[in-house]
């Protein structure tokens, strides 16, 4: 999870258009760096913040779609425990 929060940190002040970013996401991913670099690039929150309002958005759009596969929407607290993350900021 530090890891994680590293790389967050990391692409909120360099991005993913750098050129060691974009060395790294070819070397792992095999993509070209040319296709990532015009791409709209992906955001995680430095802190790692997760926006709930938007979960039970999405969720609420998505069960009317008829594209879950439950029935009632899943409160936040039993779909997150940010233990981890926070035990990682705080280092």
């Amino acid at each position: 999870m530090r890891a994680y929060a590293m790389a967050a940190e990391e692409l909120e002040t360099g991005g993913w258009d750098t050129p060691e970013m974009l060395d790294l996401v070819e070397q792992y991913t095999g993509a070209d760096p040319d296709l990532i670099a015009a791409s709209r690039q992906h955001h995680i929150d430095e802190d790692l913040e997760v926006d709930l309002d938007l979960v039970l958005e999405l969720q609420e759009f998505y069960m009317e779609q008829g594209s879950l596969n439950y029935d009632e929407i899943i409160p936040e607290e039993e779909i997150w425990d940010f233990t981890w993350r926070d035990a990682a900021l705080e280092n």
